[in-house]
């Protein structure tokens, strides 16, 4: 894992994030750089939201599957919690709305592809697999309503069952796109995390446990 130091912040980049980045480009050439500026701004969301409630930001962890933003405090209650992984997606909901705007005055076809992507990623963000912003936000609920441990035991059924049909949908795409294998990596990039995390019981978490 590479780690440097930005502004007092921390950096970790996973080295399979690495190779996955380099794959993609060969493979999908501008669809991974817009995807991933997309991406980009979808944890600038998080970050926003995180500066709006004065939360120091201890390090940032960047794997195939997420990006991990550990604060230094655990001061946060429910609702904050709940805005902050919510930014996200709602990003990516503003870059939808306005890139659709400028596509309909313009015409312009890579307006079209911006927008269906940036839609596209805070959609898959929101399904409730544990290591996305769904899963999390699914967790928080679950937490108010059951132990720790059978949290997570739900957690992890409900994620399963949610990869499957985007594993399934990958393999779609891959057939009938021009070898487009970004959902397929992530898909089973997202099984092999779910279960290593469950075999090892680690988990990596935006915040303290509630």
């Amino acid at each position: 894992m590479a780690r440097f130091k930005i502004f007092g912040t921390y950096i970790s980049i996973d080295f399979y994030f690495i190779s996955l980045c380099v794959i993609l480009i060969i493979y999908s050439k501008n669809d991974f750089i817009i995807s991933f500026i997309l991406s980009s701004l979808h944890e600038i969301g998080h970050i926003l939201f995180m500066r709006l409630y004065k939360i120091p930001i201890k390090e940032v962890n960047i794997t195939p599957s997420s990006v991990d933003i550990v604060q230094e405090t655990s001061s946060l209650n429910y609702k904050k919690e709940l805005y902050i992984l919510l930014a996200g997606p709602i990003m990516n909901l503003l870059l939808f709305l306005i890139f659709f705007g400028i596509y309909l005055y313009s015409n312009v076809m890579i307006f079209k592809n911006i927008y269906l992507q940036s839609l596209l990623i805070g959609f898959i963000n929101l399904i409730p697999i544990s290591t996305l912003d769904g899963g999390r936000i699914f967790q928080i609920f679950l937490k108010r309503h059951f132990d720790i441990r059978e949290a997570d035991r739900i957690s992890f059924i409900v994620s399963i069952i949610f990869i499957i049909p985007l594993m399934i949908s990958g393999f779609l795409i891959l057939i009938r796109s021009n070898f487009n294998i970004s959902v397929l990596l992530l898909s089973l990039y997202l099984c092999y995390f779910l279960i290593f995390q469950n075999w090892d019981n680690k988990r990596i978490v935006y915040f303290d446990e509630l």
